[in-house]
């Protein structure tokens, strides 16, 4: 699908018209999509197809068209310290543009299935860092990407809160998808030849409505000798802290790796120190000093019997051991 706006000289005219086509309809999401040229995730000789409102691709490099790029954008109602998890992620570009809304404190995952693709999306990523002058008006969020079939996820510790298929869902696992959204999250992707929004209520209910018609090709079915759970993605862990007057309080559950509550308590370090963790992770994050803070991965629903003196200053990313 496609050519539903008129073409544009330059990536901001194709955003005005997708803006006037009422496609774009936030401030936020505008503001993205001018931030990314679509021409710098495209191939050198494809540069003059960018600001037409078509599907582009080259051999396994893919983008959708610019008016189902801003359905999607829409429908995923990103905001700050957000996880998002993008299913089919290709040349990074809709998980670039999600990472400078969802900001440093969020987490974004990408799992593509094919190594040269992964490999492309992590140059253009690091193009985007170097030479993006609107960077600097963002607090951006670093899209991390897995090489694998995303039909094979392992389970979850915990679901995200965003998660979006670039690819037509095989209807065997339209419920696959709709677990790997946490209770409160989004899911929006093709099913049935619509784009879907689908929310979830609760454990066991969700609402979806239709954002679009489309035609897209299928998921990539897993081999049979793969296992289901081949694919590994990094853990979704809480920066917390306590007021430095109260003392650390233990706690009584485990993460994913088996470390038991005084385990954990080790992990505890000053905020005059390097902020450090044996599980270490990707960003660095803002703490307030006169804090003493603590890396801990939580289960949902273990989140609402945290002590009142807890604060929780958004996710970040470790490493599965």
């Amino acid at each position: 699908m496609g050519g539903a706006v008129s073409s544009g000289r330059d990536n901001n005219e194709l955003v005005d018209n997708l803006v006037n086509g009422h496609y774009i309809r936030t401030r936020k999401v505008e503001n993205v999509f001018r931030a990314l040229d679509r021409a710098d995730y495209m191939t050198p000789e494809a540069r003059d197809q960018a600001y037409k409102d078509l599907a582009w691709r080259n051999g396994p490099l893919h983008l959708s068209s610019p008016c189902i790029y801003s359905e999607v954008m829409e429908g995923l109602e990103l905001r700050t310290g957000l996880s998002f998890l993008n299913v089919g992620s290709g040349t990074g570009y809709l998980s670039t543009m999600a990472g400078l809304i969802i900001g440093s404190t969020g987490i974004s995952h990408g799992v593509e299935n094919n190594p040269a693709v992964v490999e492309y999306a992590v140059k253009k990523l690091c193009q985007f860092i170097e030479k993006c002058a609107a960077l600097d008006d963002f607090d951006f969020c670093e899209p991390k990407f897995y090489c694998g079939n995303g039909l094979c996820l392992a389970p979850l510790q915990s679901g995200y809160d965003r998660v979006y298929c670039g690819a037509a869902c095989p209807p065997d696992y339209e419920n696959y998808f709709k677990n790997l959204i946490k209770v409160g999250g989004v899911l929006v992707f093709p099913l049935n030849d619509t784009l879907q929004q689908v929310k979830r209520v609760s454990e066991d209910k969700w609402v979806s409505r239709e954002l679009l018609n489309v035609s897209f090709a299928t998921l990539h079915m897993p081999h049979r000798d793969l296992p289901p759970d081949s694919v590994r993605l990094g853990q979704l862990t809480l920066l917390l802290s306590v007021d430095s007057d109260h003392e650390m309080i233990p706690f009584f559950f485990n993460d994913n790796n088996g470390r038991d509550e005084q385990d954990i308590q080790l992990m505890v370090i000053d905020t005059l120190c390097p902020l450090q963790c044996r599980s270490g992770f990707s960003k660095k994050p803002k703490i307030l000093s006169g804090t003493t803070i603590a890396l801990v991965t939580l289960r949902q629903d273990v989140k609402s019997h945290l002590p009142s003196n807890f604060t929780s200053y958004g996710a970040l990313e470790t490493e599965t051991q």
